[in-house]
Protein backbone atom coordinates (compact mmCIF):
# COMPACT_ATOMS: atom_id res chain seq x y z
CA UNK A 1 0.00 0.00 0.00
CA UNK A 2 2.76 2.61 0.86
CA UNK A 3 4.24 1.99 -2.70
CA UNK A 4 1.37 2.28 -4.25
CA UNK A 5 0.43 5.56 -2.51
CA UNK A 6 4.22 6.36 -3.50
CA UNK A 7 3.32 5.99 -6.84
CA UNK A 8 -0.25 7.60 -7.12
CA UNK A 9 2.41 10.57 -5.70
CA UNK A 10 4.67 10.66 -8.57
CA UNK A 11 2.48 9.81 -11.31
CA UNK A 12 0.05 12.39 -9.88
CA UNK A 13 2.84 14.82 -9.74
CA UNK A 14 3.57 13.56 -13.34
CA UNK A 15 0.44 14.18 -14.52
CA UNK A 16 1.01 17.69 -14.86
CA UNK A 17 4.05 17.21 -17.12
CA UNK A 18 1.83 14.59 -19.41
CA UNK A 19 -0.37 17.11 -19.96
CA UNK A 20 1.45 18.30 -23.30
CA UNK A 21 -0.53 20.87 -23.58
CA UNK A 22 0.07 23.01 -20.38
CA UNK A 23 1.96 26.42 -21.28
CA UNK A 24 4.37 26.50 -18.55
CA UNK A 25 5.97 23.45 -19.18
CA UNK A 26 9.53 23.75 -21.00
CA UNK A 27 10.31 20.98 -23.98
CA UNK A 28 12.79 19.22 -22.02
CA UNK A 29 10.18 19.10 -18.94
CA UNK A 30 7.71 17.59 -20.90
CA UNK A 31 9.87 14.76 -22.73
CA UNK A 32 11.08 13.94 -19.35
CA UNK A 33 7.67 13.20 -17.82
CA UNK A 34 6.74 11.56 -20.87
CA UNK A 35 9.27 9.50 -20.99
CA UNK A 36 8.70 8.85 -17.06
CA UNK A 37 5.29 7.73 -18.00
CA UNK A 38 5.66 5.46 -20.37
CA UNK A 39 8.51 3.83 -18.62
CA UNK A 40 6.34 2.67 -15.60
CA UNK A 41 3.39 1.65 -18.53
CA UNK A 42 6.19 -0.25 -20.16
CA UNK A 43 6.68 -1.95 -17.29
CA UNK A 44 3.77 -2.75 -16.20
CA UNK A 45 2.89 -4.06 -19.50
CA UNK A 46 0.02 -1.21 -19.94
CA UNK A 47 -2.60 -1.91 -22.25
CA UNK A 48 -2.48 1.67 -24.13
CA UNK A 49 1.54 1.29 -24.38
CA UNK A 50 1.89 1.26 -27.98
CA UNK A 51 -0.79 3.78 -28.45
CA UNK A 52 1.26 6.25 -25.91
CA UNK A 53 4.31 5.69 -27.41
CA UNK A 54 3.11 6.59 -30.98
CA UNK A 55 1.80 10.56 -29.22
CA UNK A 56 4.29 10.90 -27.40
CA UNK A 57 6.97 10.09 -30.33
CA UNK A 58 4.32 12.82 -32.48
CA UNK A 59 4.33 15.28 -29.65
CA UNK A 60 8.21 15.10 -29.47
CA UNK A 61 8.59 15.51 -33.23
CA UNK A 62 5.91 18.20 -33.85
CA UNK A 63 7.18 20.47 -30.57
CA UNK A 64 10.55 20.75 -31.24
CA UNK A 65 12.02 23.59 -33.26
CA UNK A 66 15.08 22.01 -34.69
CA UNK A 67 16.42 18.87 -35.39
CA UNK A 68 19.07 19.56 -32.68
CA UNK A 69 16.26 19.89 -30.13
CA UNK A 70 14.06 16.63 -31.13
CA UNK A 71 16.99 14.84 -31.13
CA UNK A 72 17.77 16.12 -27.17
CA UNK A 73 14.24 16.01 -26.79
CA UNK A 74 14.23 12.21 -27.98
CA UNK A 75 17.64 11.38 -25.27
CA UNK A 76 16.12 12.99 -22.42
CA UNK A 77 12.59 10.74 -23.14
CA UNK A 78 14.32 7.85 -23.51
CA UNK A 79 16.48 8.13 -20.67
CA UNK A 80 13.39 9.27 -18.32
CA UNK A 81 11.58 6.40 -19.98
CA UNK A 82 14.85 3.73 -19.03
CA UNK A 83 15.00 5.10 -15.51
CA UNK A 84 11.28 4.54 -14.65
CA UNK A 85 11.77 1.50 -15.97
CA UNK A 86 14.22 0.31 -13.84
CA UNK A 87 12.66 2.20 -10.69
CA UNK A 88 9.44 -0.21 -11.43
CA UNK A 89 11.65 -2.98 -11.92
CA UNK A 90 13.70 -2.25 -8.84
CA UNK A 91 10.47 -2.49 -6.73
CA UNK A 92 9.19 -5.31 -7.66
CA UNK A 93 6.47 -4.11 -10.32
CA UNK A 94 4.40 -4.05 -7.46
CA UNK A 95 1.19 -1.88 -7.59
CA UNK A 96 1.08 -2.49 -11.29
CA UNK A 97 -2.56 -2.90 -11.51
CA UNK A 98 -3.00 0.69 -10.31
CA UNK A 99 -0.24 2.18 -12.35
CA UNK A 100 -1.62 0.37 -15.26
CA UNK A 101 -5.36 1.93 -14.48
CA UNK A 102 -3.75 5.55 -14.27
CA UNK A 103 -1.48 5.13 -17.28
CA UNK A 104 -4.96 4.00 -18.99
CA UNK A 105 -6.74 7.42 -18.46
CA UNK A 106 -3.86 10.12 -19.06
CA UNK A 107 -4.91 12.83 -21.49
CA UNK A 108 -3.01 12.16 -23.77
CA UNK A 109 -5.17 9.63 -25.07
CA UNK A 110 -7.82 12.49 -25.92
CA UNK A 111 -5.74 13.58 -28.90
CA UNK A 112 -5.67 12.92 -32.72
CA UNK A 113 -2.93 12.43 -34.63
CA UNK A 114 -3.32 12.57 -38.73
CA UNK A 115 -1.36 10.58 -41.03
CA UNK A 116 1.30 13.91 -41.88
CA UNK A 117 2.15 14.41 -37.95
CA UNK A 118 -0.63 16.99 -37.41
CA UNK A 119 -1.58 16.35 -33.63
CA UNK A 120 -5.13 17.57 -32.31
CA UNK A 121 -5.38 17.91 -28.54
CA UNK A 122 -7.84 17.65 -26.47
CA UNK A 123 -9.04 21.25 -26.12
CA UNK A 124 -9.01 21.55 -30.49
CA UNK A 125 -5.37 23.37 -30.65
CA UNK A 126 -3.76 22.32 -33.77
CA UNK A 127 -0.19 21.15 -33.63
CA UNK A 128 1.75 20.99 -36.87
CA UNK A 129 5.26 19.24 -37.25
CA UNK A 130 7.69 21.35 -38.75
CA UNK A 131 7.94 18.90 -41.22
CA UNK A 132 5.18 16.74 -42.69
CA UNK A 133 6.35 12.85 -42.04
CA UNK A 134 4.04 9.73 -41.82
CA UNK A 135 3.19 9.36 -38.45
CA UNK A 136 2.77 5.91 -39.04
CA UNK A 137 7.12 4.94 -39.10
CA UNK A 138 7.07 6.69 -36.05
CA UNK A 139 6.58 4.09 -33.95
CA UNK A 140 6.24 0.06 -34.60
CA UNK A 141 5.16 -2.71 -32.20
CA UNK A 142 7.44 -4.87 -31.00
CA UNK A 143 5.96 -7.92 -30.11
CA UNK A 144 9.57 -9.43 -28.24
CA UNK A 145 10.16 -5.95 -26.78
CA UNK A 146 10.77 -7.51 -23.30
CA UNK A 147 12.87 -10.43 -24.72
CA UNK A 148 14.75 -7.44 -26.13
CA UNK A 149 14.71 -5.86 -22.34
CA UNK A 150 16.03 -8.66 -21.07
CA UNK A 151 18.82 -9.56 -23.66
CA UNK A 152 19.99 -5.84 -22.83
CA UNK A 153 20.04 -5.78 -19.52
CA UNK A 154 22.03 -9.64 -19.73
CA UNK A 155 24.47 -7.87 -22.04
CA UNK A 156 24.81 -5.26 -19.24
CA UNK A 157 25.41 -6.91 -16.40
CA UNK A 158 27.63 -9.36 -18.50
CA UNK A 159 29.64 -6.26 -19.40
CA UNK A 160 30.03 -5.31 -16.04
CA UNK A 161 31.06 -8.53 -14.87
CA UNK A 162 34.13 -8.31 -17.53
CA UNK A 163 35.29 -4.53 -16.02
CA UNK A 164 34.72 -5.50 -12.57
CA UNK A 165 37.19 -9.36 -13.74
CA UNK A 166 39.60 -6.81 -15.17
CA UNK A 167 40.20 -4.22 -12.84
CA UNK A 168 40.72 -7.26 -10.57
CA UNK A 169 43.45 -8.93 -13.16
CA UNK A 170 45.23 -5.17 -12.85
CA UNK A 171 45.73 -4.94 -9.41
CA UNK A 172 49.00 -5.85 -7.88
CA UNK A 173 48.57 -8.84 -5.61
CA UNK A 174 47.61 -8.58 -2.38
CA UNK A 175 45.80 -4.72 -3.16
CA UNK A 176 42.52 -4.62 -1.37
CA UNK A 177 39.68 -4.24 -4.23
CA UNK A 178 36.79 -3.63 -1.93
CA UNK A 179 37.35 -0.02 -0.36
CA UNK A 180 34.64 -1.11 2.04
CA UNK A 181 37.16 -3.62 3.58
CA UNK A 182 39.64 -1.07 3.96
CA UNK A 183 39.88 0.43 7.63
CA UNK A 184 39.24 4.06 8.50
CA UNK A 185 42.20 3.80 10.95
CA UNK A 186 45.74 4.25 9.15
CA UNK A 187 48.08 3.99 12.03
Amino acid sequence: MKNFILTAFVLTSLYAATDVYAANSTYFEEMKGLGQISGMGLACNASKYDNFELLARAYLRSEATSDEEEEKGLRTYTSAKVASYRSTQMNGFSDCAQTREFFDSQVIFKSVLYGDGTIKTPDGKIITPRKPYDAKKLYVKDPDIYKTIKEIQDRAKSKNKNIIEKIRQRAPTGEVINTRAVSRNHN
